[in-house]
């Protein structure tokens, strides 16, 4: 057969290329070696060492900046109490949670993916490690829509915003996203495949290995996952942006400072990083299961591993940066603005 007609038989029938479980130690799936995106994938194939050692260094930083965050936010909420403190209050909160996670996560990345653990322990690790990742990003949203009352609609924000307000946003963000993940690891329990047994997170395929919401059949989980990606994503990161586009608009259009227009710059653009850098990988990769699940799988893999920095960065752009300003001023949990006071 000549190249040209090989290379069309190539082409025309990609099915033919099965799947087939990878070794125990570099992952659980990939295409056929006939696959053309082979070589791309496999460069998203992450070393076992590596992905320890970025969990451990998570961890490592990402526990004393939250325990710091926590202390000063609480020595400043006794003082005077603002909407910005509450809110980091339980945005320090969540990524302590995070963080309490990781070094599980890295004992799990170092063992090839197998769970370490009893597997009646993985739905109360999915829900420690899940729920405050999400809660985290939409904290963040909540942070930025009172960022741009704040410096949209001044006066008629000072009137209205109570603390009990903030606190009741808190405790439906908390409620909502324990409610969805908590749903959608029911509904994934109740799905069963010729090879797959799941129960609560927990996969179980016919090598017997264990593995905790580490691989996923796109045929029936992608629809939940898709759906967590919209609502507990996407949907935060439109809000924050929108709010931050037009918080810079107002601001631009104020008296304030150049240097504290610059500051309002930097906290808008660390926020809108941080939620792609550590949130968007994973979330993309629940809506590039639906084109190529292998691809799917793969961003999935290094989607974990960015999640998990958001306990690090989380901190320097909602605390250290934020309050940078009103430090300086000598004032007390300032966001952004005189206007979160």
């Amino acid at each position: 057969m000549d190249r040209s007609l090989h290379f069309k038989d190539h082409t025309l029938r990609p099915r033919e290329c099965e799947w087939f479980p990878r070794s125990h130690k570099k992952g659980w799936w990939r295409r056929g070696p006939q696959d053309p995106m082979l070589p791309l994938l496999s460069l998203m194939d992450i070393p076992l060492e590596l992905s320890f050692a970025l969990y451990v260094a998570a961890f490592t930083l990402g526990l004393p900046l939250n325990v710091i965050l926590l202390i000063e936010a609480v020595s400043h909420a006794r003082l005077r109490l603002t909407l910005s403190l509450i809110y980091t209050l339980h945005l320090a909160c969540s990524d302590l949670l995070l963080t309490a996670s990781l070094p599980l996560k890295a004992a799990e990345a170092l063992a090839g993916g197998a769970w370490p653990l009893p597997a009646s322990l993985c739905p109360a690790f999915a829900l420690i490690h899940f729920v405050p990742l999400y809660a985290g990003g939409i904290l963040l949203a909540a942070l930025s829509v009172g960022r741009y009352l704040g410096a949209a609609f001044p006066l008629g924000y000072q009137a209205t915003r109570r603390p009990c307000y903030s606190w009741g946003v808190c405790v439906g963000i908390w409620g909502l996203v324990f409610f969805h993940l908590g749903l959608v690891f029911v509904l994934e329990s109740q799905e069963g495949q010729e090879n797959i047994t799941t129960s609560l997170g927990m996969t179980v395929p016919v090598n017997g290995s264990l593995i905790c919401l580490e691989a996923w059949e796109p045929t029936w989980a992608g629809p939940a996952h898709l759906s967590i990606s919209l609502l507990l994503f996407f949907l935060p990161l439109s809000i924050a942006t929108f709010c931050y586009v037009g918080c810079l608009r107002a601001l631009a259009c104020s008296g304030l400072s150049r240097s504290r227009k610059r500051h309002a710059a930097r906290v808008a653009g660390g926020t809108l990083l941080t939620l792609l850098l550590c949130l968007g990988p994973y979330n993309t990769s629940h809506m590039a299961c639906f084109v190529r699940p292998e691809a799917g799988n793969h961003w999935r893999k290094l989607g974990l591993i960015m999640g998990s920095w958001s306990s690090v960065l989380n901190p320097l752009v909602s605390g250290y940066l934020g309050n940078k300003a009103g430090r300086r001023r000598g004032t007390v949990g300032t966001q952004g603005g005189t206007s979160q006071k």
